[in-house]
């Protein structure tokens, strides 16, 4: 039996007083792989982003490695968590630099995008991982597709390579 990582205890989340969350519990083993459905504004965000303290409980408790999460300093906290957010950005920079954004390491960025399964894209581009995305800055820039964009960002995710992963419907145009 794997043991638990993460405990969400009877955890609920109001906005203007209507509730989004309600008595939520459920207990997450360590290597383990999830999936949270249900139908729009079912609460899937509100508890991803509770999860990751971008938002606090209204009611209950959240736990990871038996620790109120609240309790853990913000930054240390972030370090155990990539995420890929339905609505993710990519920036005005190279490719390499979407990935790492600094403290680049080449050949970990070119496994994380060949994991993400956008390496093949990279390399045709001009100059390869140091392409710059998006005109903004940069008229030479490319603009690569939705799904290639998504991948890139869930490159990113790979790269920092944190304990736990969490992908908030980032595939839509995959």
């Amino acid at each position: 039996m794997n043991e638990k990582i993460l405990k969400v205890r009877n955890v609920a989340k109001a906005f203007d007083g209507r509730e989004m969350i309600h008595g939520m519990n459920l207990s997450v083993e360590r290597g383990m792989i999830y999936g949270l459905l249900g139908v729009n504004g079912a609460g899937k965000t509100t508890f991803v982003k509770l999860l990751l303290r971008l938002y606090d409980v209204t009611e209950g408790q959240i736990l990871l490695d038996g620790r109120d999460i609240r309790e853990y300093p913000y930054d240390e906290y972030m370090k155990m968590f990539s995420a890929v957010f339905q609505d993710y950005r990519i920036f005005a920079c190279s490719v390499e630099e979407n990935v790492a954004f600094e403290n680049i390491d080449r050949g970990r960025v070119r496994k994380a995008l060949k994991e993400a399964g956008v390496y093949e894209c990279v390399e045709k581009l001009p100059n390869k991982e140091q392409t710059i995305m998006m005109k903004e800055f940069e008229s030479s820039g490319v603009e690569l597709s939705g799904g290639e964009r998504q991948k890139v960002a869930i490159a990113r995710a790979i790269y920092k390579d944190a304990p736990i992963a969490i992908l908030d419907e980032p595939t839509a145009a995959l």
